[in-house]
């Protein structure tokens, strides 16, 4: 059995040259919200038609996380509340 191809990648800069079997995105899209719309489009036309899409992406709906990010906030200048934002779960 073949080892499948794996790297790590911009999203801003990605450009997929191929299709891909499974596709994990770890926290990424709350970095660019404004063009979430648009990453997953890129992402959805990068991956197999029978492929897995993997996302794992903080959220506003718990507390914990919620008074996590507000900290980090307060701490470290690195992480911008302005373009860096959870997304909600709404019912």
């Amino acid at each position: 059995m073949s080892r499948g191809r794996r790297f790590q990648a911009d999203i801003r800069n990605f450009t997929p040259e191929k299709k891909y079997d499974v596709i994990i995105l770890v926290g990424g899209l709350h970095h660019v919200y404004r063009d979430a719309a648009a990453v997953l489009s890129m992402l959805r036309g990068a991956l197999k038609d029978d492929g897995t899409f993997i996302n794992l992406e903080p959220t506003q709906n718990c507390f914990i996380t919620r008074t996590a990010r507000r900290l980090i906030y307060k701490s470290n200048s690195f992480f911008d509340p302005q373009t860096e934002r959870a997304f909600d779960l709404r019912n």
